[in-house]
């Protein structure tokens, strides 16, 4: 690394503001009026709180924006090699503007100055200290450092502010021989960490949703508790003697764990239903929306083939084509994709969007006791890596094909956003 680099990290998923709204024992809504967010039922059950609300739809946009011009663009086609960006799976903002990048091509963390310029280069391909196999995910962690998890060597690798490389710590496994892979880290530092059952309970070939145990871990990677199992990723599974093969099915049924501030969000795709567990993995609340279920079409199944056909070989087409006869899917479209906090604690929900489908990105923001705030439409594709108060950091594409990470300023209407409740 050529200079001392400041990792500080400005992150919503460690320093979520406390915007605090209060909720009636039956729910209320927001100012009365065109597009005013419908009415949200909010009751107790044995301790857990539920909140049911209702379908939201075109009417209740909150009018929020990207700015054309990024803040940050960083990547290029014909620049420097450090700043030719391939296969980025993450990005954090830095406190001082400019960002790092986890370009999983290279296997490094690239790190950008606010005007984009490239500042440092962390780790490598390798399985020594400092270099990863297969880099996951970036984190914040404790005291401004910055986490890239290895999900081949299974274990963290902390750098510090200045970028120099600090503890490396590897997930057991569990008491049944299953790996463990990191989700997130909680502002405890505890951490949140996932093992996939794939073996489990006789599979045979068919469809199947591998399930999906989460837990939280203390800060060394021992077990403290049992959030439960969720259903995973839906697939289809073929065993031949000792191989095992599993076919990502089209528009398949997910899962999505993540942090939401001291909790832990875990949610199946199927429908809209998001579940919040304590550090302690107590399960503290329930919240749903009513969006109806999407039926697929032919189109949106032609959308999706031709899609894979382009990321795909040639020679690969007939098999392809092949499986897509044989196992189009569900009759029914996810209800979501992902989830993600932002620095003011309200959590954006992205609904499914088929390749068929023109138009922006449909985003769900839920305020921190979970009934709804409205709808936000951004930009397709931008691949959101991280939401601030007045920006927003993604992934995007352009019409080159060229990988870009850019951070946009985000225009929001503060009488809505803050608007009177009940």
């Amino acid at each position: 690394m050529s200079e001392a680099t400041d990792l500080r990290l400005r992150s919503p998923r460690t320093r979520a503001l406390a915007v605090v709204f209060a909720a009636g024992a039956v729910g209320c809504m927001a100012d009365a009026g065109p597009g005013a967010v419908p009415l949200a039922e909010v009751r107790d059950s044995a301790g857990i709180t539920i909140v049911e609300n209702p379908a939201l739809g075109a009417e209740v946009d909150l009018g929020w924006s990207l700015d054309s011009v990024p803040l940050l663009d960083v990547g290029t086609l014909e620049g420097p090699p450090e700043t030719q960006l391939y296969r980025v799976v993450d990005a954090q903002r830095l406190s001082d503007g400019g960002v790092a990048v986890l370009n999983a091509g290279t296997a490094e963390v690239r790190i950008f100055s606010a005007d984009g310029r490239h500042r440092a280069t962390l780790g490598r391909r390798g399985g020594g200290p400092g270099e990863f196999m297969a880099p996951g995910g970036l984190h914040p962690w404790s005291g401004d450092s910055l986490a890239v998890w290895d999900a081949r060597g299974r274990r963290i690798t902390v750098f510090g502010p200045d970028g120099s490389m600090g503890r490396i710590l590897s997930l057991p496994m569990t008491d049944g021989g299953l790996p463990r892979t990191l989700s997130h880290r909680l502002p405890g530092g505890e951490l949140a960490a996932l093992s996939f059952d794939l073996l489990g309970d006789a599979p045979q070939n068919g469809y199947r949703r591998v399930p999906v145990q989460v837990e939280h871990l203390d800060a060394e990677g021992r077990p403290v508790a049992d959030l439960g199992t969720v259903p995973g990723n839906e697939t289809l599974m073929t065993i031949a003697g000792e191989r095992v093969s599993l076919i990502n099915l089209p528009f398949a049924r997910r899962f999505v764990v993540a942090p939401h501030g001291a909790e832990t969000l875990v949610a199946p795709t199927d429908r809209l239903e998001l579940r919040f567990f304590g550090t302690e993995g107590d399960l503290v609340r329930i919240v749903r929306v009513a969006q109806p279920p999407r039926l697929t079409t032919d189109e949106d199944r032609r959308a999706e083939l031709e899609r894979r056909l382009a990321n795909a070989p040639e020679e690969s087409h007939p098999a392809l084509r092949t499986s897509f006869r044989e196992h189009p899917g569900s009759d029914t479209l996810p209800a979501f994709v992902a989830v993600l906090d932002d620095a003011l604690g309200d959590t954006w929900v992205r609904t499914f969007r088929s390749p068929a489908d023109t138009g922006p990105d449909r985003w769900i923001v839920l305020r921190q006791d979970g009934t709804a705030r409205g709808v936000v439409s951004l930009p397709a594709p931008i691949d959101v890596f991280e939401i601030g108060a007045d920006w927003i950091l993604g992934g995007w594409t352009d019409d080159l094909d060229v990988e870009r990470v850019r951070m946009w300023r985000l225009r929001r209407d503060d009488a809505m956003r803050m608007g009177p409740r009940g």
